[in-house]
């Protein structure tokens, strides 16, 4: 009798992908400084920041939604111990803002075109010449806001009432005192400066007076000391290590590195 047993052999085999490997790009800031007393460096750190989730979003709108491009970006000083959040925006910030330096408005952010994901104005660095016995405590980076513009139908010589000034006039300007505008296509007064409001349809700011002539201005929310209704971006904010004794005269020289990186 032959007896046949039935041998079967069985292969499976699944071919499984993974979806879940991401790319991510985190986005991070290093910050240089100097502390300059009587033309000599006393004093040298860098420290990195933390990166504002407005700023994020904002880098991200512009890059793939067509959102408005921010030019020119401001450094500025804060005063108080405050430890910077993510969740920090431009109109609530968190910390005490300075405006003891003699610089018009924030200082501005002067980069050189990126190169291997890396952006900085280490070339240029923002210079603050400081005008006040302080304690600093740290600084930050933040950029546009809602930009208005009028013309300037005269500029009249304003020395007579405050030395060295010059007077604008624009019916209805809508501008108050310790805005920052920009003043162009003219021909001595072209430049950037705080204003003085005087009535509702003059201004006036600090220039040497030339003549009369015409000219328009553009309003610089995000470059105007201590503005937090101007609908600006606050990109990044740095708490130094160690608090910073600063005195009239001192000046404190600001680098911010901003560099992405796969993982």
């Amino acid at each position: 009798m032959n007896i046949r047993l039935p041998i079967k052999t069985s292969f499976e085999a699944e071919l499984k992908r993974n979806s879940s490997i991401k790319s991510l790009i985190p986005v991070g800031t290093w910050w240089d400084f100097e502390h300059w007393r009587n033309g000599k460096i006393i004093d040298r750190w860098g420290q990195k920041n933390v990166t504002i989730n407005e700023g994020l979003t904002k880098m991200l709108n512009v890059m793939f939604h067509g959102a408005t491009v921010i030019n020119p970006w401001y450094i500025g000083l804060f005063e108080d111990n405050y430890t910077p959040l993510i969740t920090n925006t431009y109109a609530v910030p968190g910390f005490t803002e300075s405006i003891a330096y003699d610089e018009v408005g924030r200082v501005e952010f002067v980069d050189a075109e990126a190169t291997a994901k890396i952006i900085t104005n280490s070339a240029s660095k923002s210079i603050f010449t400081i005008n006040a016995t302080k304690t600093m405590y740290g600084a930050f980076l933040c950029g546009g806001g809602t930009e208005d513009t009028g013309p300037i139908a005269s500029f009249a010589d304003y020395g007579g009432t405050v030395t060295g000034t010059v007077l604008a006039t624009d019916v209805a300007h809508g501008r108050s005192t310790g805005d920052v505008v920009a003043i162009t296509d003219t021909a001595n007064y072209n430049g950037t400066y705080a204003i003085t409001k005087v009535s509702d349809d003059t201004f006036y700011f600090t220039a040497t007076w030339v003549a009369t002539e015409t000219g328009n201005w553009t309003n610089k929310p995000s470059k105007k000391k201590t503005d937090v209704a101007g609908g600006g971006t606050l990109f990044a904010s740095s708490l130094f290590s160690v608090a910073k004794s600063v005195v009239d005269n001192d000046s404190l020289a600001v680098s911010c590195t901003i560099t992405l990186a796969d993982v």
